[in-house]
């Protein structure tokens, strides 16, 4: 079969799949297999955003639960999230409302919450307010909710664990506490540039950006408690980011705590090495931070052999890794452990199905990741005027196969990219990332990707092909 002929038929059937998805997004309320999953529309000062609310099975109004922002990453609707974290099913077991604010491409080309412009960084400014505005609203809703406010947390995974964070800076008065996976820390960048910089080398010197945080919560400054997931093979978000995200929120909770809080990164309260069962399962590492009083203030969970995902979560949804601890319930534990008001009452924490830690005095050390070998062919198989498609050959011209990859490689002419197929495609200015999905995760030794990624793009004035390739951070020979 042609190259053409290969990337035509890739490119028919994901007009199909969006078709479709459209079509099924056209029901605005529906089902799930408990409890109800229903869109609204937010309209306030700083905006406006679709936002999904899940109400587990069996919630009664009057019954005070608490409420979980989620906010998903790059290409991710709430639905895709949903699944892929489970969240929901939780909800049913343990009664708390979800929320899933839903960033659209009319604001950011591939639907990424824009953590990375000064207007999306502050209190009352841009995507900060119109988020903290959803969760008001649903507070305000008690004919439908009844939301204990001593519990409100947020949670996100990549740019939307980026905005987690700059929830928390912004407004520590609504959120509880925070979970970040595979986010950057406070105004990591302030560009699309500098963003693109930050998810690979990391972000500015996290002391200094703790004390920013500080300054963002203003007059209500307090510790806000912070659990933390980082895959150690994240190549699109390098590993670097989560230390950040860790370091920079103890300075913030270190300023905020009136001298309670004076915990080294270096130095955690505990270390705990796992594995997940199962001859895929992932090892990892646990490290928490005490204040002078004895209370878990944060959190740092890092998996060996991760990329670029949500741990534990469901092969239904995107971005996910079945074989890593389980994000949603370490998440959740840690929310209920972590009340806006300690000595007010909650519930204790249904157990989760993480798997029991084995503890041990030292922190093991990461492995770094072996460099690859490998080759990459850009073809364009097709133009128009203002727009191509074009295809991806990645060779692993290694002894060794390759599990799971992600592809960056750089725009010169400032093409954009609008559909992808056969990967997870991202773009933060003329930066591409591709990511496996599970049909293409392996890569043999001296093969090529039985099943190729292709994308669809605009251009203008020329069109000239990217001049370097990085596989799993290992630069690629062009064929």
């Amino acid at each position: 079969m042609s190259r053409f002929l290969r990337y035509l038929i890739a490119f028919v059937l994901t007009l199909a799949c969006v078709c479709s998805v459209v079509f099924l997004s056209s029901w605005h309320a529906h089902a799930s297999s408990s409890g109800t999953f229903t869109q609204y529309t937010y309209n306030g000062p700083a905006g406006s955003r679709p936002y999904y609310v899940y109400t587990p099975a069996n919630y009664q109004v009057g019954k005070a639960v608490p409420l979980i922002v989620m906010l998903h990453g790059c290409t991710q609707t709430p639905t895709d999230f949903a699944n892929g974290t489970q969240m929901n099913a939780l909800a049913d077991q343990d009664q708390f409302i979800v929320v899933y604010p839903q960033q659209t491409s009319t604001y950011n080309s591939l639907s990424c919450w824009n953590w990375f412009q000064p207007a999306d960084q502050s209190r009352g400014s841009g995507e900060p307010a119109i988020i903290a505005g959803i969760v008001q609203t649903v507070e305000q809703a008690t004919s439908q909710w009844t939301i204990d406010t001593n519990r409100v947390y947020v949670a996100g995974l990549s740019a939307g664990a980026a905005m987690a964070v700059i929830m928390g800076a912004t407004y520590p008065d609504i959120f509880a506490s925070i979970a970040s996976a595979s986010g950057l820390e406070y105004q990591a960048a302030t560009s699309e540039t500098a963003a693109t910089t930050a998810e690979m080398q990391g972000g500015p010197d996290p002391t200094t950006q703790g004390q920013a945080a500080y300054q963002a919560m203003g007059s209500a400054a307090r510790v806000v408690p912070t659990i933390v997931f980082q895959g150690e093979s994240d190549y699109t978000v390098y590993p670097i980011n989560g230390d950040q995200v860790v370091e920079q929120w103890m300075e913030t909770d270190h300023l905020a705590s009136n001298g309670s809080y004076n915990a080294s990164f270096s130095s955690p309260t505990t270390t705990t090495n796992g594995q997940v069962p199962g001859s895929g399962g992932h090892s990892y590492t646990v490290q928490t931070w005490n204040d002078n009083n004895g209370n878990e203030i944060e959190e740092y969970w890092k998996i060996n052999g991760m990329g670029h995902a949500w741990s534990g979560g469901s092969s239904s949804g995107s971005y996910t890794d079945p074989n890593g601890p389980s994000a949603t319930n370490a998440i959740y534990t840690f929310f209920m452990n972590h009340p806006m008001h300690p000595g007010s009452a909650t519930p204790t924490p249904t157990p989760g199905t993480t798997p029991t830690a084995t503890p041990t005095p030292t922190m093991t050390p990461t492995a770094t990741p072996p460099a690859i070998s490998c080759q990459v062919q850009y073809s364009v198989v097709s133009t128009w005027p203002g727009g191509f498609q074009a295809g991806l050959t990645i060779t692993n011209t290694g002894t060794e196969a390759i599990n799971g990859w992600t592809l960056q490689f750089a725009f010169a002419n400032g093409q954009t990219i609008t559909l992808g197929w056969n990967g997870n495609f991202s773009q933060t200015g003329s930066v591409v990332t591709v990511t496996n999905q599970s049909v293409n995760s392996t890569i043999p030794a001296g093969s090529s990707l039985a099943v190729e990624p292709g994308f669809q793009a605009t251009w203008s004035n020329t069109n000239s092909p990217p001049t370097s390739f990085t596989l799993n951070g290992s630069a690629c020979s062009i064929g």
